[in-house]
């Protein structure tokens, strides 16, 4: 479990029955666990539902090879609660609409808020 910070937004993701993708193990029992969801997060719309502490930020990260994150991270204990990054789901200049109409489809379908 990760740090009581985060901790609702975990156990509501999992109530609602997203699976996790991938847990990072947590080398120093008990911190520094990240928790990687199959999900876009709306973080402005989950920071008001959650009302976070002050120590959890956004967290995002699209990398061109390695990665792409977003979501919410305790800067406090070191946790995170990660999805897919909604840049994945942005067509590309010049892309087809019905291409464009189908990414922005994904993107709702991921979507939490």
């Amino acid at each position: 479990m990760v740090c009581e910070h985060l901790r609702a937004l975990e156990e509501e993701l999992i109530t609602r029955g997203h699976k996790v993708d991938y847990r990072s193990p947590s080398s120093s029992g008990g911190t520094h666990e990240r928790i990687y969801f199959d999900v876009v997060f709306d973080t402005e719309a989950l920071q008001k539902r959650f009302a976070f502490a002050s120590c959890v930020r956004v967290s995002s990260f699209l990398g061109k090879h390695d990665g792409a994150e977003h979501g919410f991270e305790c800067v406090e204990h070191h946790d995170a609660i990660l999805g897919r990054h909604p840049g994945m789901y942005e067509a590309r200049p010049g892309s087809h609409e019905s291409y464009i109409a189908y990414m922005k489809r994904q993107l709702e379908e991921k979507m939490y808020r």
